[in-house]
């Protein structure tokens, strides 16, 4: 290839701590299933990069994701639970957003005025937030769920609204770090404390031997944010290394939560945005390769890992091509 290395390709503050970059050779892209080489295998590389890391904890996001600034500050004040995954939700942006790099920017100020929707869950975070607080889903704009207990509200352009919403979810959440299912101290009754620890599953997915209920995960766009500790990742063997372009991100969600870790949710005004951009051949390559099959394996492995509480492991011990070692730069 004639484009620079990464390492030339982006400019690097002169504040940033070391960091590592890990060149994978084209032969091992080319020894993988064609389903996974048809696009970009970011599992494959994510896992790369997890067997390799060195830190206490692993923080997996996208090329196309922002952090905003409350929660920087919180990653670095360095108080995160060892005994603890952290998920959050996602808010997508404007194709007009443009990010503002200048030194001592509001970068999270910007991005909320820019809003275009929310990808929450119906009773945990942001989605749970709004109701309790009884503001209406409806009134915020076009809204989609889904039979796994997913959000999505997309705004109008409409500033009134969009300052609504931060309103209601800044002014009078719980946040940054909300813990679900909730401490019972902190709900108002068994009735309202079961609306957070269990979840029924649809008929049609129940199996025999499997209990009627399972605790609730935050797994809605989990592959933009997921953080844990490397041991967390190791004992489960990251990503299973499947030429999958879906559904793959939220299986270790349900992994290392079935591993014994509590979910906790980072809230607004700890936030993460994504940039707009086209969506590529996202949509034919889930098309291709995710069918009636795929999706009925998850949701039986998924549900079998919450009910034993106990995670099944895909890979074998070499995960992340831990038997090969990489050319590695540092800028």
């Amino acid at each position: 290839t004639t484009r620079p290395p990464l390492s030339r390709a982006l400019s690097w503050p002169p504040s940033l701590p070391p960091t590592r970059i890990i060149r994978v050779p084209p032969e091992v892209h080319a020894a993988l299933p064609q389903a996974a080489k048809d696009g970009f295998p970011q599992f494959y590389a994510k896992n790369v990069g997890l067997r390799r890391a060195r830190g206490k904890f692993v923080l997996v996001i996208n090329g196309d994701i922002l952090l905003g600034e409350v929660l920087v500050g919180i990653l670095a004040r360095r108080e995160l639970s060892e005994a603890a995954m952290y998920r959050i939700d996602r808010h997508d942006l404007l194709e007009r957003f443009r990010p503002s790099l200048r030194q001592g920017s509001d970068m999270t100020a910007a991005a909320e005025g820019a809003l275009k929707k929310v990808m929450t869950m119906q009773r945990l975070a942001v989605g749970d937030l709004l109701s309790e607080v009884g503001l209406e889903w409806d009134a915020l704009g076009h809204l989609h769920r889904t039979t796994h207990g997913h959000l999505k509200i997309t705004f109008p352009d409409d500033v009134t609204i969009r300052t609504q919403y931060w309103d209601a979810v800044k002014l009078l959440g719980r946040g940054p770090v909300v813990e679900f299912p909730l401490p019972p101290e902190e709900t108002e009754g068994a009735e309202k404390a079961n609306q957070h620890l269990v979840v029924p599953l649809n008929r049609t997915q129940h199996q025999p031997g499997l209990p009627a209920q399972m605790p609730e995960l935050h797994t809605y766009a989990d592959g933009d944010f997921f953080l844990a500790t490397k041991a967390a990742v190791d004992q489960v063997r990251g990503y299973p290394q499947l030429p999958l372009p879906v559904l793959v991100d939220s299986f270790l969600t349900v992994a290392v939560s079935a591993a014994g870790f509590r979910q906790k949710v980072l809230m607004p005004p700890a936030c993460v945005f994504h940039q707009y951009h086209p969506q590529g051949t996202m949509p034919q390559r889930v098309a291709e390769t995710v069918g009636d099959v795929e999706i009925a394996a998850f949701v039986h492995n998924v549900t079998t890992m919450l009910a034993d509480q106990r995670p099944i492991i895909v890979n074998d011990e070499d995960w992340g091509y831990g038997y090969m070692t990489f050319e590695e730069e540092e800028v």
